[in-house]
């Protein structure tokens, strides 16, 4: 059903982008001069906000993890990747990279952009300022088979690895040890006063088995979340966020924790 989106005006696809945090989505419509616009709202339209004014419209639109910055890729006039900062007044853009061949992108928690270009997937570090392509770029995939729309996050641990199943992660993560056990910690960013529930799953033989639970009180802002004494094996880590109008959000996070 529509959604009463402003500046949508009759566009067939205007790439919807979920913020990772709150409500907020960022899309692709006419500005109210009817230049090509991205635009960040909340649903139903309140809050509506031209973010970015371009000669053409976006190919991709994708937030960061922490919801601080967006990324497009343009055609038009400066084609490329560039960086959106919706929080500033008014709204800024950093010009990433000049290319025409970027497609599809994503964010990672560990501050690179992953997109796809030519069949082949690379990242370049979101904080890139005019960076050139490609000696500034990391190949992530190469060969004769075409790769596509990369969507997934990948980051190191000291000891150890994690992966996000939705894309989303928090801001950082960090593995400790202390008297030889290890102590994992979340930290990420609530931008409005949500519960946090977090269950530990520790994978045995043929499925993953609930080691220990959690619910927090309300919080908001900073969040940092320590599980202590895990012993090696492989774990699922899952966060469910729950804001004050009932809205959940679920983020799982995988990790291995080596002896």
């Amino acid at each position: 059903r529509s959604l009463g989106m402003p500046y949508l005006d009759k566009l067939e696809d205007p790439l919807p982008a979920p913020h990772p945090l709150d409500q907020r989505v960022a899309y692709v419509g006419r500005g109210v001069d009817g230049k090509p616009s991205v635009v960040v709202s909340e649903p139903g339209g309140a809050g509506a906000r031209v973010v970015a004014v371009d000669d053409a419209f976006p190919q991709a639109l994708a937030w960061s993890p922490d919801g601080t910055r967006l990324v497009a890729v343009y055609g038009g006039t400066d084609p490329g990747i560039w960086v959106l900062d919706p929080t500033a007044t008014p709204a800024s853009s950093t010009y990433a990279m000049s290319d025409t061949q970027v497609r599809s992108l994503t964010v990672t928690g560990a501050g690179r952009i992953v997109f796809e270009r030519a069949g082949d997937i690379w990242s370049i570090p979101l904080a890139c300022q005019a960076c050139p392509f490609p000696t500034s770029a990391a190949p992530l995939s190469s060969g004769p088979t075409d790769d596509r729309s990369p969507s997934w996050v990948k980051a190191s641990l000291e000891g150890g690895d994690t992966r996000s199943s939705d894309g989303v992660a928090p801001l950082a993560e960090r593995l400790t040890t202390t008297g030889g056990a290890k102590r994992l910690t979340l930290t990420f960013r609530l931008s409005e006063a949500a519960q946090v529930a977090v269950a530990v799953d520790r994978k045995g033989e043929s499925r993953y088995a609930t080691v220990r639970s959690n619910r927090s009180s309300r919080r908001s802002g900073p969040v940092e979340l320590s599980i202590q004494r895990l012993a090696p094996g492989t774990y699922r880590i899952r966060l469910t966020l729950r804001d004050a109008a009932g809205n959940t959000r679920a983020i799982r996070r995988f990790v291995t924790v080596r002896g």
